[in-house]
């Protein structure tokens, strides 16, 4: 369950007016990692705390002591600078899922660029502690799969309440989709085996374009001659003509 202080809301702002990130990109992965709680530790044991879940070593003060903050704090004073940083090495994040692959697994940012690229796979301990994230049990983790983590999240209200809460403080703003945002266009959307079929297709529709303006053109070769710079001017000119110009 979320436990957002009053002061949060501003503080999503911030991180957006400091980095880019969209409050609606980043509130459904802190959901996802830790409900939005900020006295959470990891589940597994591992060394990460807090709402963002951050590595302990990196925290300004214990993790026992840090697990006591709001989520205010904890927000502005280690989420938002692990951004910047993410941000500064990796460049823009338009989507919910380049946030989550900045969460998850930086070093990803620059090769896993479409949505079926591996992030990361087995054996490596990154994936093995986050086998969550392979529902169809691939063997490795991508960033669709880290797709469907934000989508989920966004089914829970918390996370729902949060951005709009977010968005009351500026009403002019409009949200983008929180999965896609704007990294990704509706054709890199698509399974990959949809962009062959229609990378085919177009192939296809291209070719058989071709095939017709040359068979139109070996029947019927006058037509190629109206189309020359010469009578094409000429046209013009009487249109240009017709209405007194």
């Amino acid at each position: 369950m979320s436990r957002l202080d009053s002061g949060s809301y501003a503080a999503f702002w911030a991180i957006s007016d400091a980095t880019g990130i969209r409050p609606e990109y980043l509130i459904p992965v802190l959901g996802f990692e830790s409900g939005l709680d900020p006295s959470v530790a990891n589940g597994a044991g591992a060394p990460y705390y807090g709402i963002g879940q951050n590595y302990g070593p990196s925290l300004p003060t214990d993790p026992d002591t840090y697990l006591t903050w709001p989520a205010s704090q904890q927000l502005t004073e280690v989420v938002q600078p692990y951004f910047e940083g993410q941000v500064r090495t990796y460049g823009p994040m338009a989507s919910g899922i380049r946030v989550y692959q900045a969460e998850f697994y930086p070093a990803s940012l620059k090769t896993a660029r479409g949505l079926d690229d591996v992030v990361v796979a087995s054996p490596a301990a990154a994936y093995e502690s986050n086998t969550v994230f392979d529902t169809q049990k691939k063997g490795y983790i991508t960033p669709r799969d880290l797709g469907a983590a934000v989508k989920k999240s966004l089914a829970r209200s918390d996370v729902v309440a949060a951005i709009a809460a977010t968005y009351a403080l500026r009403p002019w703003e409009w949200q983008r989709d929180s999965v896609y945002g704007d990294d990704f266009g509706f054709f890199a959307t698509l399974p990959a085996w949809a962009q062959v079929g229609i990378g085919v297709g177009a192939a296809a529709g291209a070719f058989a374009a071709a095939w017709w303006g040359a068979d139109y053109l070996g029947k019927h070769p006058r037509a190629l001659e109206r189309l020359s710079p010469k009578n094409l001017l000429a046209t013009l000119d009487r249109g240009l003509s017709s209405v007194g110009l």
